[in-house]
């Protein structure tokens, strides 16, 4: 109803209001969290009384003994009969139906191995008739539907936004594939896919691509793949013995969702089944060379689970005791628990862990698979995929607490605050800079144009000194030197002098022009010294608060420098004085201990300190830092034992990160621009070499620092189809 009234047409025949509503009736809004788990606990009571009835009640008829059985031992015995036999059975009677139409009977059937699991892929017109069938234009309720522009109209959508596999961008020629699950021939849930070309020549844009889709997906493709969807992690590389997992499809497994009353158990086998289905789907068959995946604990949540965690999701605005603590510490639990289900889900279908996205924040678990690794294979059993050892990111220190997060919070806000202001600064001065060099071509412009009209006032000079030559001679001579010579002359002599005049007009006019904007600079600069100038005198100022405060935190609330991991965030943000005074504030015996503390994420200050690279301005800034840190007794060496990086291999993962946004964004903004703005490669090679040299580990560099590498073919922007590292 709602859209005819928006569309301005009319439905044949709107529904009618059931009345159930009294006239003036107040609206109590949605029930709150207390009353929906209030009355979810009322329903399972009442079902469980039914139960109790229905069992009390059962009664044996000699001549009915089948129908006359206890539901639930009505159930196990129909659990075996065959599905296509379902219908007939079905049709016997209605405790038979109802038995049959049960969750109890689904879940039964599953638990005993009886249920039979299909998958079938969603066709182009069902998937229209989902995304525009409802719409005015395609729906014959309306009195304005016409068959014929509908049709037309179908068939142009299906040909631009759809293809045989599913929806279709046509932007980047990905395509979205939704896979149907049937248990027993009923709709049990769906599996969605998206596939990705990778041209195996030419200029990729598969970041382009994975950024359009969805945020999972720019993280996958940015993590796992470089530019062109060519596989950048060592343990793909090693699996892809051939090579055939650099181009071709990108097939990666979005969601999978299956009705509650299929998984009677974690043990379930009907998501393994249904997922190696729709991989091994015949029209998938050729279609996709690398698929990735990341486990989902939402797939094995049950009612309890979702009922827990909408209660937490709605904590902000409900009251304090309507989540308790061990509720949320039980709900993380069993968060965890689910992700593992799943991921161990895809062992048994057929994928492998990427074991290099294992880490602190990456709680799901990443997952691969090659066509081959489906070759011939059948879906493991939940036993031997549990005889997989999964990944796990290492125990790190815990993230600061109490008055160490305070501590931690004031540096970090003190850091942010002086970074900004010498961000500004440098910006400032790069300005000014580029203003005084403008200045500086203008006064150049103006000296070239002084000296053009000195050059016409010569010229000018000496044409009227001929000129005078010539009417000299004409009145001694008048048959010597032609009147129509002279006029000439004369002319040329006149075409001069107004070139002069009007030179001198505009070096005037460029001399005040010139005159105006450097009084203007020199204005602006006194402003910005004056500027900068109070600008040092507040943080100075603040800093002296920072330190009162740093201070009193250690000494009235018991907090640390260490614990607080404040070193780490003022490397982080490259502030150097505030490493030094924190410092200061460590006992002298714990000095070099507390330069090399791991934080939450398993990082020493050192490796804070390369995460991310400056502005090229920076560099010297950038490298002075590292000197000064390893001068305070930061150790090179020392490996983050959730990456298995140092800090080399940290720097480069800096680098591989800029280096892959830089030719994302030479797919947008012109290379010109860029070399405009002084980032080059060439300009950066003889910092990258330095960092290099600095940062490399007195026992050389380790597996993964080897492995975060950048090679030059991957950056080089060539269409050749080259190694990507050590392939």
């Amino acid at each position: 109803m709602g859209s005819a009234l928006s569309t301005g047409r009319k439905r044949k025949d709107p529904p009618k209001d059931n009345g159930t509503r009294k006239e003036g009736s107040k609206d109590e809004g949605p029930p709150s969290q207390k009353q929906r788990r209030m009355s979810a606990e009322a329903d399972t009571e009442q079902q469980q009384q039914q139960q109790k009835e229905q069992q009390d009640d059962y009664v044996y008829d000699s001549n009915n003994p089948l129908v006359s059985l206890p539901p639930d031992a009505l159930i196990s015995v129909l659990c075996r009969v065959p599905s296509t036999d379902h219908g007939a059975v079905w049709k016997t009677c209605k405790k038979v139906r109802e038995a049959i139409d049960s969750d109890g009977y689904c879940s039964e059937r599953v638990a005993s191995g009886w249920a039979e699991v299909s998958t079938r892929l969603v066709s182009k017109e069902e998937l229209w008739q989902q995304d525009f069938g409802r719409e005015p234009e395609h729906d014959p309720m309306y009195e304005d539907y016409d068959a014929e522009e509908s049709r037309k109209e179908k068939e142009k959508t299906l040909r631009t936004y759809y293809s045989d596999l599913g929806q279709y961008d046509e932007t980047y020629g990905y395509q979205d594939i939704e896979t149907e699950i049937r248990v027993d021939g009923r709709v049990a849930g769906k599996v969605k896919l998206a596939l990705f070309p990778r041209p195996e020549l030419g200029y990729g844009q598969f970041h382009e691509a994975t950024d359009a889709h969805s945020a999972e997906l720019q993280e996958v493709g940015w993590a796992l793949c470089d530019n062109r969807g060519r596989p950048k992690v060592r343990s793909i590389k090693e699996a892809d013995t051939d090579g055939s997992a650099k181009h071709g499809g990108f097939l990666h497994v979005v969601s999978v969702r299956v009705h509650t009353a299929y998984r009677p158990s974690d043990t379930t086998d009907v998501v393994a089944k249904a997922l190696r289905m729709a991989l091994s789907d015949p029209k998938l068959n050729g279609e996709w060379t690398l698929a990735t995946a990341m486990s989902d604990p939402n797939v094995y949540m049950n009612k309890e689970d979702k009922r827990l965690q909408q209660a937490i999701d709605d904590y902000p605005r409900l009251s304090r005791e309507e989540v308790s603590p061990e509720e949320r510490k039980t709900f993380i639990k069993r968060l965890k628990q689910c992700s593992n289900l799943d991921a161990r889900t895809f062992l048994r279908v057929g994928y492998k862990q990427i074991p290099e996205m294992v880490g602190p924040g990456r709680e799901p678990c990443w997952l691969f698979a090659l066509p081959r690794f489906f070759a011939g294979a059948n879906v493991l059993t939940m036993s031997e995929a549990e005889a997989i050892v999964l990944y796990e990111c290492p125990e790190l220190p815990a993230s600061p607490k109490g008055a160490d997060n305070e501590l931690l919070a004031a540096v970090m806000k003190a850091c942010n605050d002086r970074r900004g202001i010498l961000d500004t600064v440098e910006m400032q001065e790069r300005q000014l800079s580029e203003a005084e060099r403008q200045l500086a071509e203008n006064e150049r412009i103006v000296a070239e144009m002084v000296q053009g009209y000195e050059e016409l006032l010569e010229e000018l000079r000496v044409q009227e000194e001929s000129l005078s030559d010539a009417m000299r001679l004409r009145e001694e001579n008048p048959s010597a030197f032609p009147q129509e010579l002279f006029d000439r002359c004369e002319s040329a002599a006149e075409r001069t002098r107004a070139g002069t005049d009007a030179q001198q007009a505009r070096v005037e006019q460029m001399q005040r022009e010139v005159q105006s904007t450097r009084e203007n600079f020199n204005a602006q600069r006194a402003l910005v010294r004056q500027t900068q100038t109070d600008e040092r005198k507040s943080m100075d100022e603040k800093d002296e608060k920072l330190k009162k405060e740093v201070k009193d935190l250690i000494k009235d609330k018991g907090a640390s420098i260490r614990s607080s991991h404040a070193l780490h965030c003022a490397s982080r943000l490259r502030i150097s004085s505030y490493v030094h005074w924190l410092l200061d504030l460590v006992p002298p015996d714990e000095k070099t201990d507390a330069i090399n503390d791991l934080d939450a994420n398993g990082s020493t200050p050192l490796q804070c300190a390369v995460m991310g690279l400056p502005n090229l301005s920076h560099a010297d800034e950038y490298h002075r830092l590292i000197q000064e840190l390893l001068s305070l007794g930061a150790d090179k060496n020392v490996i983050n034992p959730a990456t298995g990086v140092t800090a080399l291999g940290q720097y480069r993962t800096s680098v591989a990160s800029k280096d892959e946004y830089s030719n994302f964004l030479r797919g947008i903004v012109s290379r010109a621009i860029l070399e405009a703005r002084g980032d080059t490669e060439e300009a950066w090679r003889p910092i990258h070499e330095r960092m290099e040299e600095t940062l490399m580990p007195d026992r050389g560099e380790t597996d993964k620092d080897r492995d975060a590498k950048v090679p030059v073919s991957a950056n080089n922007g060539s269409d050749d189809d080259s190694d990507v590292g050590d392939y």
